[in-house]
């Protein structure tokens, strides 16, 4: 993943931004060379979710399912919808000069809020943020000094770096079976507490400690919680989060 030219800079044009912003606003401008792609490698889909992150040691721990930072101390600045053309076109993240960090570090990452079938995006929750997200990748790191600003972003080791999303956030739930029938030729499995924004499938095999194959194509989400396979494929079955990138 290149970037073809990435600028961070803090304006004071009084005339030029004040007719809709404070001229002591950081502004971080960036934008990516198409393909932008996820951890499988599929390019990313138009509208997807790229996000600021500030940490004050200079290491981001991560991004949960809700769209909030694993690390208390680190901050999800700003969430925009924002890929186009497989990339993100010229955007310019604006941070209010009230919430401007004079140390730390600024990060831009690129998240994956596609669904189970990876047709589309998340649509924007009521805090404006994606309903959902399944992962995250690191793109371009901005130091902070209190003397400069914001100063010009590098690559993160020269590529997009993986950074999984936690599942251990204020409100994960273990993905428990509530109920498995035999309907004519199929099992199906009803299960209860899937999380939005994780992608389950079933493992199954012969025996309990052979649960190898994955018995769905296309992995569902917490608004398909009922899970239907041929009685005739398997014995054993057990519901996992299926990884992010095979």
């Amino acid at each position: 993943m290149k970037f073809s030219k990435i600028c961070a800079v803090m304006l004071a044009f009084g005339f030029a931004m004040g007719a809709f912003a404070d001229a002591k606003n950081a502004l971080i401008a960036f934008y990516t060379t198409a393909p932008d792609r996820y951890l499988d490698k599929e390019e990313v889909i138009d509208g997807e979710w790229y996000a600021l992150v500030w940490s004050a040691d200079g290491v981001f721990e991560g991004i949960t399912t809700e769209c909030k930072p694993v690390d208390s101390s680190d901050e999800v600045v700003i969430v925009a919808s924002l890929a186009k053309g497989r990339c993100c076109p010229y955007s310019v993240f604006q941070v209010d000069s009230s919430s401007v960090h004079s140390t730390g570090k600024y990060a831009v990452y690129m998240l994956d809020t596609r669904n189970a079938a990876k047709t589309a995006v998340a649509a924007a929750g009521a805090d404006g943020k994606p309903a959902y997200v399944n992962g995250a990748i690191a793109a371009m790191q901005y130091s902070v000094t209190a003397e400069e600003g914001v100063s010009a972003g590098s690559a993160v080791a020269g590529a997009w770096a993986e950074s999984g999303v936690d599942a251990g956030s204020e409100n994960f739930s273990q993905a428990k079976v509530a109920s498995i029938d035999v309907v004519g030729a199929n099992v199906e499995i009803v299960v209860e507490g899937m999380m939005p924004g994780i992608k389950y499938n079933v493992m199954m095999g012969a025996d309990p400690g052979s649960l190898e194959s994955y018995a769905l194509e296309v992995p569902q989400m917490a608004n398909e919680p009922k899970f239907t396979i041929s009685k005739n494929r398997a014995k054993f079955f057990k519901i996992v989060r299926e990884p992010l990138a095979k």
